[in-house]
């Protein structure tokens, strides 16, 4: 019979004290017991399947700050999820599981049925997360043996099909009902290229929670399919699409890239982490999420350039002509290189000064944000889902941005590029003052480059545009 409290020094196991939070005296149980003795409320001890330290040492911390014990069980445990035999019948004493993530890596735990009625039951004999109405997958389990310990006993074994979920997480047990499971995301992730030594497609099914969805997908899940066809180091330079698919039909897409010596799936697996985040953990409600698929593409070389400098060949230009730019780059272990970029200017642009923004991704995402500061801050699900999908700065991408300085009001988020001036005037005069945002600068137009390798360096300067100028 499970006890909720066990002891995790003791020399003399305590699983047949009674359940009951308090103890008065132990030696009135005819125990002889020579040091203190120290009670601690008992979890579901975790398993894992294969990971690499890297991911059980991120996995370990998140969840002992959620009180679970994590174990890696290696190939002694995994996840099936269609066993050639159907599973026995759930009675007082059968293994179930609790499946948060299976695939090509398995973290579940495994516990016991004490009583069933009908479609509920109870089990456990102690809290999984002790968070009170929860719906958390339950699964038929298969029990290959036990790890016995005085400290800490546990079993190892696999989960298997879903049959239903756990609907109450108290101190004494939980309780579960049968009938469909959670909602599950179903995660793709082809990791190839030159680089890769095994080129493969990896798989998992994961549980959709706000808390462990985020960090099972994004974190655990891109970085062990980029160790086990890559490696966690070394001179690379990688890109990365994604596209997240939600259960309403809506797609956020987006394209990635990094050079990088060590961690080259760090700035993937954040981008992932920020987009579920925002989806997941929002004020208005969590979104469902029906899949993600990733392709990783990566090569054995490092590298980046920099933009030295960016100035206009001529400052001074009337309507329609084109704007040269003149820029100089330095590659990395490379030599200086020219480069010149031609801007046509609208033929309606009215005279007077203008700035010109060289941008890389990061001066790209700040200059947004200061010129339409209502898109970065959502009021409701709608616009965090499509500020999800337009927070898309791709290291190698140089962004160029003509505005007209000036201080002016947007609505929801938007702005009034163009619309006549006296319509703009008479919106924002006329708009309620909670959809306006203010907004700095009027964007005349935008221009977005992609380059081979990813960029860093930024630059400004500012042009004259006049109906006539001397020869």
């Amino acid at each position: 019979q499970a006890s909720i409290f066990g002891r995790d020094d003791s020399r003399i196991p305590l699983n047949a004290l009674p359940p009951r939070p308090t103890i008065a005296d132990p030696r009135s149980y005819g125990l002889e017991i020579d040091i203190p003795i120290s009670l601690e409320p008992m979890t579901t001890p975790l398993f894992v399947s294969n990971i690499s330290a890297g991911s059980y040492e991120l996995l370990e911390n998140f969840l002992s700050a959620r009180g679970h014990n994590l174990f890696g069980a290696g190939s002694s445990a995994g996840s099936n999820e269609s066993p050639d035999t159907a599973s026995p019948e759930i009675v007082p004493g059968s293994a179930i599981g609790v499946p948060f993530m299976t695939g090509d890596v398995t973290l579940g735990g495994i516990g016991t049925v004490t009583y069933r009625r009908g479609n509920r039951l109870l089990g456990f004999g102690h809290p999984m997360f002790f968070q009170g109405a929860v719906d958390v997958p339950l699964s038929h389990a298969y029990i290959f043996g036990y790890m016995q310990s005085y400290a800490t006993s546990f079993k190892l074994g696999e989960v298997r099909e879903i049959f239903g979920s756990i609907r109450q997480d108290r101190q004494f047990a939980v309780g579960g009902v049968f009938g469909p499971g959670p909602e599950r995301l179903d995660l793709r992730i082809a990791v190839g290229g030159e680089a890769a030594s095994n080129p493969h497609t990896y798989n998992f099914s994961v549980w959709e929670d706000r808390n462990f969805t985020p960090i099972l997908t994004a974190l655990i899940a891109v970085g062990e399919a980029f160790r086990g066809s890559i490696s966690a180091g070394g001179d690379l330079t990688a890109t990365c699409d994604y596209t997240i698919e939600l259960a309403d039909g809506t797609r956020i897409e987006k394209h990635l890239i990094n050079s990088s010596r060590q961690s080259t799936t760090t700035p993937f697996s954040m981008a992932l982490l920020r987009d579920l985040f925002m989806l997941t953990d929002n004020p208005y409600r969590m979104a469902n999420v029906e899949s993600i698929t990733m392709e990783i593409n990566a090569r054995p070389i490092y590298g980046f350039e920099n933009l030295i400098k960016a100035q206009p060949r001529y400052s001074s230009l009337r309507p329609g002509d084109d704007l040269l730019i003149d820029m100089i780059w330095e590659p990395y272990r490379g030599d200086r290189r020219s480069e010149a970029l031609r801007i046509e200017l609208p033929d309606d642009i009215r005279p007077g000064t203008y700035v010109v923004h060289m941008a890389d991704s990061g001066t790209a995402q700040r200059i947004d944000a200061m010129h339409k500061p209502g898109r970065f801050a959502p009021r409701d699900y709608a616009e965090t889902v499509a500020l999800a999908g337009r927070l898309n700065y791709p290291d190698n991408r140089l962004s160029v941005y003509l505005f007209r300085p000036e201080l002016s009001v947007g609505l929801y988020g938007e702005t009034f590029e163009g619309v006549p001036d006296s319509i703009g005037d008479l919106m924002e005069t006329s708009a309620p003052s909670e959809i306006k945002s203010p907004v700095i600068g009027r964007l005349i137009s935008a221009r977005e480059i992609d380059y081979s390798m990813p960029i860093d360096g930024s630059s400004s300067f500012t042009i004259e545009v006049a109906h006539h100028i001397p020869e």
